[in-house]
């Protein structure tokens, strides 16, 4: 270990540091609008904070609506990658089209379209129960 530490100049405590203050990428606009508010706490960006934030919660909300038992599996992170592309590009577009385009926040819920379509090659004729949920939960 002694080798690889003074060939690579690791310093676990600095490491462990710099591990501990980053950021997800898909948190960087909120951690970017934070710190505005923190350097310039004005209305403004008072506002700008406040409106991602209620965005992340309606699409929070809304994803647990729309495939409460995948978002269970997608807290424990037990979703599979996609196999069904045609189903799976499907939901993604009901989706765009009736609530929105993806931001990077929202992204990470694609995996739920994943884990049904996964499920809907049993009963395939329900994709059209799944593009409705979608559509009623905008």
């Amino acid at each position: 270990m002694g080798l690889v530490k003074d060939t690579f100049d690791i310093d676990e405590k600095m490491a462990y540091v710099k591990n501990e203050s980053a950021v997800d990428s898909r948190d960087i606009n909120l951690h970017y609008l934070y710190s505005q508010v923190m350097l310039n706490p004005s209305t403004e960006a008072t506002d700008a904070l406040t409106t991602a934030l209620n965005q992340r919660m309606v699409v929070d909300k809304r994803f647990n609506e729309m495939f409460p038992v995948h978002m269970e599996a997608f807290k424990q992170s037990e979703i599979s990658a996609p196999s069904d592309y045609n189903c799976y590009r499907t939901l993604i577009d009901t989706y765009e089209a009736s609530c929105g385009k993806f931001d990077d926040y929202s992204m990470k819920y694609m995996k739920i379209f994943a884990a049904e379509c996964e499920g809907l090659k049993s009963f395939p004729e329900n994709q059209v129960k799944s593009v409705e949920k979608i559509k009623n939960s905008c």
